[in-house]
C-alpha cells in the first residue's frame, strides 16, 4: 500500500474524497455501531470498516450471512469476517497497519467519536496538506 508522499495527486484526491464520504457516513446515524467489535457486521451493527465495504462494494460484492448474527463480506470469492478486502484499503488510501490501527480505536469505543477523530487527524488533514502544498508549488511555476 502506498505511503501519503509516494501517491500521486489524482490518487491523494481520490482518497481524501472517499475518506469524507466514508466520515460522514460513519457520523450519519445510518449504521449502528456494533457492541462486539473484532468484525465488520454483525446483527448489532458494523464497525467502522464494516462501513467501508457497504459504501465502497461494487456490484459483484455482498453481505452474507455466516451464523446466528454475523455476517461476512464477499469480495472476489473470499469471505472477510474481521477485516476489509484490499481493494477497500486502497479506496481509502490505507494500508492494513492503518486499517488494525483504526480498528483498535473502533473496538475500545462505545461511539464512533474516537474514529471520526482518527480518521481527520491521521488521514484527511494530512492528505488536505499534501494537496496543497502542491496547488501552491504548481501556482509558483
Amino acid at each position: 500500500m502506498k505511503k501519503i508522499y509516494d501517491m500521486t495527486v489524482a490518487e491523494k484526491l481520490k482518497a481524501a474524497e472517499n475518506l469524507w464520504i466514508w466520515r460522514e457516513a460513519i457520523l450519519s446515524g445510518k449504521y449502528p455501531k456494533s457492541e462486539y467489535g473484532l468484525q465488520l457486521r454483525d446483527d448489532e451493527g458494523f464497525d467502522c470498516f464494516g462501513i467501508a465495504c457497504d459504501l465502497f462494494k461494487n456490484e459483484d460484492e455482498s453481505w452474507f450471512r455466516r451464523g446466528p448474527r454475523d455476517w461476512s463480506f464477499v469480495s472476489e470469492g473470499k469471505n472477510f469476517c474481521f477485516y476489509a478486502p484490499k481493494r477497500i484499503l486502497v479506496e481509502l488510501g490505507m494500508s492494513r497497519e492503518d486499517e488494525r490501527r483504526l480498528s483498535l480505536i473502533n473496538d475500545m469505543d462505545k461511539t464512533f467519536e474516537g474514529i471520526v477523530m482518527a480518521i481527520d487527524d491521521n488521514y484527511i488533514m494530512p492528505l488536505q496538506k499534501s494537496i496543497e502544498v502542491f496547488d501552491m508549488q504548481r501556482e509558483s511555476i
